[in-house]
C-alpha cells in the first residue's frame, strides 16, 4: 500500500511539473497572466480576429481549433508548445 502511494505522488508531481505554461490575455478568460495548460487545450495561442471580427488573446487551446483558425483566415497568429511561447 505504501508503495502504491509513494508511486501516485511521484505520477502527480511529474504530471504537474510537465503542464505547457501559456500567457493568458485580451478576450480570452484569465485569472492570471500566465495559466498552466490541461485536457485538450495542449498549445499556446496568440490570435488576433481578421475583420469583420476584432480583438485578439493570448491563452491555452485546442491545438486542431487554433490551426483551423488560422487556415479558416478568421484570424492571424500562432500556435505554439514550449512554455510561455505565445
Amino acid at each position: 500500500m505504501k508503495t502504491v502511494i509513494v508511486a501516485l505522488l511521484v505520477v502527480l508531481v511529474v504530471s504537474h511539473s510537465e503542464a505547457l505554461r501559456c500567457n493568458c490575455a485580451g478576450k480570452a478568460p484569465c485569472a492570471f497572466s500566465q495559466q498552466n495548460c490541461y485536457g485538450l487545450n495542449q498549445v499556446c495561442a496568440r490570435m488576433t480576429f481578421n475583420p469583420p471580427g476584432s480583438g485578439s488573446f493570448k491563452s491555452c487551446y485546442n491545438a486542431r481549433a487554433c490551426a483551423n483558425l488560422i487556415s479558416s483566415g478568421k484570424a492571424s497568429g500562432r500556435c505554439c508548445s514550449s512554455d510561455l511561447c505565445n
